[in-house]
């Protein structure tokens, strides 16, 4: 619900703060009292379009706060969170608009385009009143206010769900239908691309040996090199490691003779002595293994150039190009067994339409009864408010495009007459305002058991009546008050 309302240097007001609670508040005041500008700032920090003159002469900028509890808006609040500009149970609406039109929405002190900020201005309050100001005069919150009243939602949902689904497996076979058009072109690309990496053949792991290799085969000669001073060092020298290390241990066994306590470095030294013997025989083993043959060494760069210049084709690193191969060969699988998945395709999505048309079926025959019903009710109710001859007609009309949609398989029309003789016609050409407000008021009571929308605001609902029916329409006004927020600005 609505808490607060902070307004500064709009039309003619140049600063007002206004609290709020729950049930029914109403805004009594004489024409040119200013009673308007209450409706012009809520619209305008809840996304609707901004205009020059909405900033208060002589001023270079107006702003508008709004701050809202959703404790009782768990819509609001879900979307707040699905948005990620979720601060706890309150919403701040903020919208500063500049003497030349220029304006900019806050939620929660986050920029926010306008179109989102009237998705969720939709889940926070409802205003009813003249007809720039409907919402009943939308289609998409007609059929939201139908559904609602006849407890329709979990069944659009679904349907909705099915719709998604169908929708993407329709694209995709409609993707590779296009496709099999230049199949035969693809087949020959992704066959003389394969061709080449099967040419190459190069394997997993191969691209870091063939590195090491050409390393080696450049560094030849100053390999060979330090492997044979290793080999003098260890071996060959008149005073190599190995012989040192014999004299190392005729000592320290004789010490071990007269002290046991050198037990343990006589170890050491005997582990050391083998480890120096493995490194000697490792060293001569590597160096046997070098090979300076000029012809290796090319034989190495070229294959590392073919593999960078086929890695450069397909966008990929060198070491990738194996990964890169079994893609080609599962890209021309998929081409060549494409007729299969072409139908199994098609199958899933006649499967998904049968569903689908069940699921719209059903809610065709639902809403035909919730119209029907919802239409009496407010027909009834409008006889309360003073509208005797007026009649409420809630029409479905199948949608023009054969096929699916989100919302189901038809559009719906609310159509009025005021008249005994007059035929029923679109609501929003045929109603005047005070007609509207009341009938909005009467849809309201009707659905309020349902509706999901916390704060209603009606504007001159009681315009053109008195006496009795005005104050059947203060009863109304009271028991919309005991369910929701309710201002009534008259």
């Amino acid at each position: 619900m609505l808490t607060d309302l902070s307004i500064r240097n709009l039309a003619v007001v140049e600063q007002a703060e206004l609290q709020f609670e729950r049930g029914l508040t109403t805004l009594t005041g004489e024409t040119g009292a200013g009673k308007s500008i209450i409706i012009q700032a809520l619209l305008l920090v809840l996304g609707e379009r901004a205009s020059s003159d909405t900033v208060r002469s002589g001023e270079t900028r107006g702003e508008i706060t709004a701050l809202f509890d959703l404790n009782d808006s768990a819509p609001a609040l879900h979307w707040l969170q699905t948005q990620e500009l979720d601060d706890g149970t309150e919403c701040q609406l903020r919208r500063t608009i500049s003497a030349d039109g220029r304006s900019k929405s806050y939620i929660n002190g986050r920029p926010t385009p306008a179109g989102r900020v009237r998705e969720l201005g939709s889940l926070l309050m409802d205003i009813h009143g003249q007809h720039e100001y409907q919402q009943l005069l939308k289609s998409d919150a007609q059929r939201a206010l139908l559904d609602s009243f006849g407890r329709l939602k979990p069944l659009v949902d679904k349907l909705s769900t099915h719709y998604q689904t169908w929708r993407e497996l329709d694209q995709q076979y409609r993707d590779l239908a296009a496709q099999q058009l230049d199949q035969q072109a693809a087949i020959d690309l992704l066959t003389f691309q394969l061709q080449e990496l099967q040419t190459l053949a190069l394997q997993s792991d191969e691209w870091d040996e063939l590195q090491q290799q050409q390393q080696r085969a450049k560094h030849g000669h100053t390999l060979l090199e330090s492997c044979q001073q290793l080999i003098k060092l260890l071996d060959d020298d008149d005073t190599n490691i190995r012989s040192l290390m014999a004299a190392a241990r005729q000592h320290i066994s004789q010490l071990q003779e007269i002290d046991t306590e050198c037990t343990a470095i006589a170890q050491m030294i005997e582990e050391a002595d083998i480890q120096i013997n493995e490194a000697s025989r490792a060293i001569r083993h590597y160096a046997d293994g070098l090979d300076n043959d000029p012809q290796q060494l090319a034989w190495v760069e070229e294959r590392i150039s073919d593999a960078i210049v086929l890695a450069r084709k397909h966008h990929c690193e060198p070491q990738q190009l194996p990964e890169q191969e079994q893609l080609l060969i599962q890209q021309l699988d998929d081409i060549e067994h494409s007729d299969d998945r072409l139908a199994d395709l098609f199958q899933q999505v006649q499967n998904l339409r049968q569903q689908y048309d069940k699921l719209a079926t059903k809610l065709t025959a639902k809403r035909q009864r919730a119209a029907n019903d919802l239409s009496n009710q407010v027909t009834e109710k409008l006889r309360q408010l003073g509208m005797n001859e007026a009649r409420l007609v809630i029409q479905l009309n199948p949608r023009d495009e054969t096929a699916p949609h989100p919302q189901g398989m038809e559009k719906i029309s609310y159509l009025f007459s005021a008249n005994p003789g007059m035929q029923p016609g679109l609501l929003g050409r045929i109603a005047s305002g005070g007609e509207l407000s009341r009938i909005s008021l009467a849809l309201q009571v009707c659905a309020q058991g349902q509706s999901a929308v916390p704060t209603l605001v009606f504007d001159e609902v009681d315009v053109g009546v008195g006496g009795a029916v005005a104050e059947i329409v203060g009863h109304l006004l009271s028991e919309l008050g005991a369910q929701r927020q309710v201002f009534c600005i008259t």
